[in-house]
């Protein structure tokens, strides 16, 4: 046969023979590496499976209280907190005794416990003794109940709120300011959450920048008080982030030996050993895992407006409205050059996270850093620093960032690179490991498609005409603008909706994915005010992304889910696109409801090849009419609720070596996230809440999900 082959084709028969050789050697590999691939996904899988399992068994229940056990490393860092707030009462405790003794109110030489001299500073200030004080040069000693008052009523009613806190020893203290009793600044202490963390003051001899303020302090509960910064740190910052900003420069423009693409689903995969040979970085100090990726995409944004949204923390958030749930600047330490903003540095603090309730968000305390490296192109780069201010952070950025490359027709490139450390005490929910572990959750690839969409969402919005595709009762490109910004609002209430800290939350069912309720008064503007619960799930169905999708956005299928409309079909009165892709757009229905006329719905649908998003709330007819005429829908209260739909994170079928597009992804399932939201009693009620309605609510979200599976007839 190689003769003949060889006759046929005019080589040798060594020849043939060598080359069905290697081809059976290039077979081989190929098989090897996708073998390898596949097995290091299950080796991922396997470890998140056992660390789950390890966690388990830490979260014991302690016999004695019936409440989880403390891990040895929260106990350590636990009691060294409570040595601090010793420290500090003791010193407040004797500093309270000698100013009491020092106007005769105590002996000088008289022991008295703190609940004592409590009792002393109340007693002082109900008996109305608190008067303005007689100046005398030297007063006399006489018994301390004869004592007008010889304290001044502002000190004495500070120090008597003050003391009275400090007893409390369930609080935790925070030093005056200019009080030189502690040399450190303790935060207020939260189990809870992780980045908690105790700063250094400030020492005398330390020189303030003029760039920095005495106190700053990130507006949500979960931030850092931070001190300002001396000469040093300042200096160690532009060091870090200029260092972050040339390795993703070689990050996003060399392939090898750093990228090659996956035989399973063509995105880009971080050479480990390439990586470690050329940097090292310093991360988190507890175990970890990496997760690498890499993607670049065209959007409908000018490079300039980009780099602007991109340094402004709530411009950047009205960017990525499904994945940050909160940002703000902390320290502007350089604002850069006016004209291209290159140089511009700042501390930044992020909570990035996805829509469920079973899914926790990752928060980020990072550099970012702008540098424009040539006419119309800039670089943007994250990094984290200082790790030893937060002293429980088990997130860590490792350089990340973007290429922008202006396109000078309103057009820009965007090459993303994303690199973060995640402990591994963070548990994942099954039902999202592979969904996370393949970087579709939190990767570059759903960063950049996000703002490819919210990029033409903003070009559709700033339109001087009615496009043809719309459709309805809005003639007016003004109506139509402010209509898709309250709608844009609507979604921002949704995704914020999920975050349940902070709030009483409940759980419905016997495993970790039952439904969530969260109960919280709100007293924003712009939310109905009173008392609203959110339940909210996420579950498994055996169907693709796009046909739940499909169900969900068509009108003459929600009467199959939808309470509100009791059964009977709905009308469209109004369509407006939002994005070049066709299922990308807003809408107002009409639901037919006997003893109702003056409801209508706006609805949002919005979808990408990584996942899609249908948000939806009841609004009266006045309220739509007086958006379409362009009124501030600000405050225009709005309660929404809506579903997120996306892949399951399994391996496409039908990949071959080097030609998977997400075009063409198949999955295996779909992860639907199920949310309702309603108001259970107005800003006039009373302010108890009953049991009975949270069921209720609790009940509605049940049979939503109820009645998605039977019309897919799911079991």
């Amino acid at each position: 046969m190689r003769r003949q082959l060889g006759t046929e084709l005019g080589l040798e028969p060594r020849q043939v023979k060598f080359w069905f050789q290697n081809r059976r050697t290039q077979a081989k590999a190929q098989a090897d590496r996708s073998n390898n691939c596949a097995l290091r996904r299950e080796n991922e899988r396997m470890m998140a499976e056992n660390l789950m399992f390890r966690e388990s068994l830490k979260s014991v229940v302690c016999i004695t209280c019936g409440g989880p056990t403390i891990r040895d490393d929260d106990c350590h860092i636990r009691l060294e907190q409570f040595k601090l707030e010793n420290d500090f009462l003791v010193k407040e405790y004797r500093k309270m005794g000698e100013l009491l003794a020092s106007y005769n109110i105590i002996g000088a030489d008289q022991v008295v416990s703190p609940l004592q001299l409590s009792s002393v500073l109340s007693s002082l200030a109900i008996s109305g003794s608190i008067t303005t004080p007689t100046p005398t040069p030297t007063p006399t000693p006489t018994p301390a109940a004869a004592i007008p008052c010889l304290i001044d009523p502002q000190i004495e009613a500070s120090l008597c709120q003050r003391f009275h806190s400090l007893c409390r020893q369930n609080t935790t203290l925070i030093p005056p300011q200019g009080s030189q009793s502690s040399n450190s600044i303790i935060r207020p202490f939260n189990g809870d959450r992780d980045h908690q963390a105790m700063i250094p003051a400030q020492s005398a001899a330390a020189t303030p920048t003029a760039v920095a303020a005495s106190e700053t302090q990130i507006g949500t509960p979960a931030a850092a008080v931070v001190s300002f910064f001396t000469e040093e740190e300042i200096v160690r910052m532009k060091e870090a982030a200029t260092k972050a900003v040339d390795e993703v420069a070689r990050l996003l423009r060399m392939n090898e030996p750093f990228w090659f693409r996956s035989t399973v689903d063509g995105n880009f995969i971080l050479q480990r050993q390439s990586y470690d040979g050329v940097f090292h970085n310093v991360g988190l100090k507890c175990e970890a895992r990496r997760e690498a990726s890499k993607d670049s995409r065209v959007v409908a944004m000018s490079g300039r407006k980009l780099v602007d949204m991109f340094l402004d923390s709530e411009k950047w958030v009205s960017l990525f409205p499904t994945m940050v749930k909160k940002a703000d600047t902390i320290e502007v330490l350089n604002t850069g050059l006016p004209q291209t903003r290159s140089g511009a540095l700042q501390l930044m603090y992020a909570d990035i996270h996805i829509l469920s309730p079973l899914l926790r968000s990752r928060e980020f305390f990072f550099l970012r850093y702008c540098v424009q490296v040539d006419a119309g192109a800039w670089i943007i780069a994250d990094v984290s620093f200082d790790s030893s201010r937060f002293l429980h952070s088990l997130t860590w950025k490792l350089p990340s960032g973007c290429l922008i490359h202006d396109m000078n027709d309103g057009y820009s490139t965007i090459t993303w690179v994303e690199h973060v450390e995640i402990s591994d005490s963070i548990q994942t929910n099954p039902i999202f490991r592979d969904l996370v572990c393949s970087n579709s959750a939190f990767g570059a690839e759903r960063w950049i498609l996000t703002l490819e969409r919210m990029c033409e969402r903003i070009a559709f919005a700033s339109m001087n005409m009615m496009p043809s595709c719309d459709s309805g009762v809005i003639a007016s490109p003004e109506g139509r603008k402010n209509v898709m910004e309250f709608s844009e609002r609507m979604v921002k209430l949704f995704c914020g909706s999920l975050d349940m800290t902070g709030n009483m939350e409940l759980q419905y069912g016997k495993n970790n994915n039952g439904v969530r309720v969260g109960i919280r008064r709100s007293i924003e503007a712009g939310v109905p005010k009173g008392l609203i619960v959110t339940a909210s799930t996420s579950l498994w169905l055996p169907l693709l992304p796009q046909t739940l999708f499909n169900f969900f956005k068509d009108p003459s299928t929600r009467h199959q889910w939808d309470v509100l409309c009791h059964g009977n079909p709905v009308t469209q009165i109004q369509r407006i696109s939002n994005g070049t892709f066709s299922d990308n757009f807003t809408t107002i229905l009409r639901p037919y409801i006997p003893t109702e006329n003056n409801t209508l719905l706006l609805q949002e649908c919005c979808t990408d090849f990584l996942g899609s998003v249908v948000v939806y709330a009841p609004v009266d007819v006045g309220t739509i009419t007086a958006a379409i005429n362009g009124e501030d829908t600000t405050t225009m209260p709005i309660l929404p609720s809506g579903f997120t739909i996306c892949g399951d994170g399994s391996p496409p079928r039908g990949a071959f070596f080097g030609c998977a597009l997400p075009e063409s992804r198949h999955y295996g399932g779909s992860i639907l996230t199920v949310t309702v939201q309603v108001l259970v009693s107005n800003q006039n009620a009373v302010g108890q809440f009953n049991m009975n309605t949270v069921d209720a609510v609790n009940g509605l979200a049940a049979t939503t999900v109820k009645k998605i599976k039977a019309a897919f007839k799911c079991p």
